[in-house]
């Protein structure tokens, strides 16, 4: 799949970041509900990420999908219902992640299209790998790497 930045590919992508600011509030949003009263420090460890890693979650902000999926299985919900992602018998819609990984990694102009779309098609890989593996409990969803 390649994207062709024509003025509706960059409107696309001002509305992808958009997208992904408000998809980031919201998850911090969840998160600050859940840890309530507790602690930065006892959560994060709860998680298995750093409490600075946490404290810039919970302000909207999230930096890699590793921490992503830590915090969606501490929370325990689906990392696609977060980001919007159709499911279909339990499954997600695959080309949708795919446009919206390749969305987001066009949002910054110094990638090159064929990077954004091989980076796109690893991250969703990785993904799926990491969750199946948290679901067959081969990875503890608050184990530090």
């Amino acid at each position: 799949m390649i994207m062709n930045l024509t003025q509706t590919g960059k409107t696309e992508i001002h509305e992808n970041k958009k997208w992904l600011r408000s998809t980031l509030r919201h998850l911090g949003a969840l998160l600050r509900q859940q840890r309530g009263r507790r602690p930065l420090w006892d959560a994060a460890q709860e998680i298995g990420i750093h409490p600075s890693t946490l404290a810039r979650v919970e302000h909207g902000r999230c930096s890699d999908l590793l921490t992503f999926t830590k915090v969606c299985a501490w929370l325990q919900i689906d990392p696609a219902e977060i980001l919007g992602f159709k499911k279909d018998s339990g499954k997600r819609d695959e080309e949708e992640a795919t446009s919206k990984a390749l969305l987001h990694l066009h949002s910054d102009e110094s990638v090159p299209q064929a990077a954004a779309n091989d980076l796109a098609q690893l991250i969703i890989s990785a993904h799926q790998e990491l969750a199946r593996r948290i679901r067959e409990g081969l990875v503890n969803g608050s184990t530090r790497v």
